[in-house]
């Protein structure tokens, strides 16, 4: 892109997004929907007063307002809370069989409940986690050693590291970085600010 770019996002904890919309995530999925389908006029309140709030007071102005709609009720299914952490531990290594053994819960039980909630699938959640993983360790002054990190990643080798990076940046590894103006830095979520102020 070019230009002036104002852009305001907002990330949610895996599963969190839901129960403050009430909403099946996997309408969601790779879709571009209005707020107003879910808040009709207040949606346009909202626009209203982020439009002709200062760019420095947008996120406190957006923090206010969904702490006001969600009434503390922000919180995630305990169950999939389970899951998004295990495959966050093992930095996406997790295996879905692994995880059917330790819910108990069938490979169509898992994918039902990830689909409802983040609107992927857990294999896909876990590929996400591993990626992230990887743009997050080539952060550091000294230029990676991809082989390195596929095998820490468990990735099967260089190659296999390549094509997923590429699925989800759209750049071999060395392009991004070459590409990136600034390393990856991690945002917090909107629970976590939220849980911090109550």
């Amino acid at each position: 892109t070019t230009g002036s770019i104002d852009l305001l996002g907002i990330r949610f904890r895996p599963g969190g997004l839901g129960r403050l919309l009430a909403l099946n995530a996997g309408e969601l999925t790779d879709a571009v929907v209005d707020l107003t389908n879910f808040w009709g006029h207040i949606a346009q309140q909202v626009w209203q007063q982020l439009a002709e709030a200062a760019p420095e007071n947008r996120i406190c102005l957006c923090q206010e307002l969904l702490r006001a709609r969600a009434n503390g009720q922000i919180q995630i299914d305990p169950f999939l809370q389970h899951c998004v952490i295990g495959i966050e531990a093992s930095r996406g290594g997790l295996r879905i069989d692994d995880l059917e053994r330790e819910t108990g819960f069938s490979a169509r039980q898992l994918e039902r409940k990830f689909a409802r909630h983040l609107g992927i699938s857990p294999k896909t959640f876990a590929r996400i986690v591993r990626f992230r993983g990887v743009v997050t360790a080539t952060a550091g002054p000294d230029p990676p050693d991809w082989a390195r990190l596929a095998a820490d990643f468990g990735f099967a080798d260089q190659p296999h590291l390549i094509r997923e990076f590429k699925s989800f940046s759209g750049l071999t590894p060395a392009a991004y970085l070459h590409a990136a103006t600034r390393p990856l830095e991690d945002v917090g979520f909107l629970q976590d600010r939220l849980s911090a102020a109550s």
